[in-house]
């Protein structure tokens, strides 16, 4: 195995986010040439060992920046004779700004950081290849890479660490191992987008089984039991799933037509729970607030019985939606449901889970740090993107924060590739207004679809084959004050309820509880609240492969 293994996997092949062909040779200038040793300080420096960089303003332990180099390629100016280094930095997880902190700050913990503009026709791995002088090194250091769990092959195997001690922290500061388990990947729309710091997708994984050396490496199925303890059974031959915050039943709708068995679910609307039951008879539901629930988890005589394959979560969004202009009475109870997710990660320790949140949560910089941490504390790996529901079928404009996570030994799933997009990307085209509708005329017996009973309006009629629907809320789509598109193409109406629900993509034969099932209003909420069956696809197909792909292996394995 090479020495120095991150350089296998750049193109983060094992978190399938593959934006470009994987990276196999990277190309040295015709002016250069490559040197397999140099000699510095009375060592040979080679490819695949580790310096501390810095300039000699940055030589003290106060000052030095905390970063540090891999070499990858030793190169030569054939003409001048002059050497540089080619390879990878990384930052001390300890100089994490504190805005931007997801990882804990333990001493000699390093991080990779990579940056991906997605206009960069180069793959992940060159696009972040720097080149630095013999001057810019400071000292050499011992770097080790590894999938074990925080504080496996640290200086804390030798000795206790203890922060207060001020010549042990320089001590280890300046000559104790470092360990490497972590690489951020930070995707960006362009190169504009990539200085202004605006994130269109991020993945924060541990290193995997297949790319670190054998001297640090721990199989993914001892990590697979340290974290989730005894084995997770199926349910009738299903892998099982549970929905938190489940509303009407959106995402359990596309899971259990993916083929998961949705264990049980819980949300503290009785109304869209009533709806969740009569969709979804063989789920044990719970209709109680998420901190009730969890006392009900961690008293339970038989914890097993919560356990589970895949956790889904979808809490409140109402206090970080676009639309929340102003504070609202049930903020803070909203607020509380982000707050229980860690204990619940913690309590359940699901093998992959899942989030689904409004696309403003990036926005709100505390809230969205929290949820990340949440996931993140708890070892899982995670993966976020903002997703168009347009582009997997829908012909809602719902724009959603998606997040996945893998705890340690499982592999990050991937987000499905979008099937539709709009003009110059060379998928069909998003569909409209028009080809929903056309598919509800198609069955005339749907339930809550009297246009009699529709809200009457007086607006301009439109062309429903070239026009999409703005997000659905739990107010509608705009209704008297949205844009076109908001409102009945005839312009006489609003939607009926089944049109809005089949604007949101659920099947046309999805019923409604009976407690709700004449209050407009009710209804309107629940399929506002509900999570776009077609972005529960993009989410869910993948990891349900995953978990398929993880059982093939095992079986092999024996």
């Amino acid at each position: 195995m090479s020495p120095y293994p991150i350089t296998r996997n750049l193109s983060l092949e094992a978190t399938h986010f593959l934006l470009y062909p994987p990276h196999h040779h990277h190309r040295i200038e015709n002016t250069l040439r490559t040197l397999h040793t140099f000699p510095w300080c009375g060592r040979d420096l080679k490819p695949g060992d580790t310096v501390e960089i810095g300039t000699e303003l940055y030589r003290t332990l106060e000052q030095r920046k905390g970063k540090f180099f891999l070499i990858h390629w030793i190169l030569q100016d054939r003409l001048h004779g002059t050497i540089r280094f080619r390879g990878l930095t990384f930052e001390r997880a300890s100089l994490q700004p504190d805005e931007k902190v997801l990882l804990p700050k333990q001493a000699n913990e390093v991080i990779l950081n990579l940056k991906v503009n997605a206009c960069d026709t180069r793959a992940p791995f060159e696009q972040n290849l720097v080149d630095i002088d013999i001057d810019d090194i400071v000292t050499s250091r011992e770097v080790r890479f590894t999938n074990a769990l925080f504080p496996t092959h640290s200086f804390r195997d030798r000795f206790p660490y203890r922060g207060s001690d001020h010549n042990l922290r320089i001590r280890v500061w300046l000559d104790e191992v470092l360990v490497c388990r972590w690489l951020t990947v930070s995707y960006y729309k362009d190169a504009a987008a990539m200085r202004a710091d605006r994130l269109c997708q991020l993945v924060v994984r541990r290193f995997e089984e297949q790319e670190v050396p054998d001297t640090f490496l721990v199989s993914d199925a001892a990590l697979r039991f340290e974290h989730c303890g005894d084995p997770i059974y199926k349910v009738n031959d299903k892998f099982t799933m549970v929905d938190l915050f489940s509303g009407g039943g959106g995402m359990s709708c596309r899971a259990v037509q993916a083929g998961f068995h949705v264990k049980y679910a819980v949300d503290m609307d009785k109304n869209a729970m009533a709806t969740y039951s009569l969709n979804n008879p063989s789920t044990e539901t719970y209709v109680e607030e998420i901190g009730d629930f969890y006392k009900r988890l961690v008293t339970h005589s038989h914890p097993n019985k919560w356990r589970c394959h895949h956790l889904h979560a979808s809490p409140s969004c109402k206090f970080i939606a676009w639309c929340h202009t102003r504070p609202g009475q049930h903020d803070e109870a909203n607020q509380n449901t982000m707050i229980v997710m860690h204990a619940l990660l913690s309590a359940i320790r699901p093998m992959t889970a899942s989030l689904e949140e409004s696309d403003n949560l990036k926005n709100h910089k505390d809230w969205y740090r929290i949820i990340l941490t949440d996931f993140l504390d708890n070892g899982y790996s995670i993966a976020w993107r903002i997703s168009d529901a347009r582009g997997h079928d829908s012909s809602s404009k719902r724009s959603r924060f998606l997040l996945n996570a893998a705890c340690p030994g499982i592999p990050l799933s991937s987000f499905a590739i979008a099937t539709r997009g709009p003009p110059g990307s060379g998928l069909p085209p998003y569909r409209t207004i028009g080809d929903t509708l056309a598919e509800l005329r198609r069955h005339p017996r749907a339930t809550h679809n009297d246009p009699a009973k529709a809200t009457p309006r007086n607006r301009q009629p439109y062309d429903p084959y070239t026009t999409a629907c703005p997000t659905i809320t739990t107010h509608g789509a705009g209704g008297s004050q949205g844009p076109v598109g908001s409102y009945h193409p005839s312009g006489t109406r609003d939607f009926t309820i089944r049109e809005y629900a089949t604007l949101q993509k659920l099947p046309l034969n999805y019923n409604f509880g009976p407690e709700g099932r004449n209050n407009k209003t009710k209804l309107l909420e629940q399929i506002g609240n509900m999570v776009s069956p077609p972005q529960a696809k993009a989410m869910l197909e993948p990891v349900l492969e995953l978990h398929r792909r993880i059982e093939r292996e095992s079986a092999r394995q024996g």
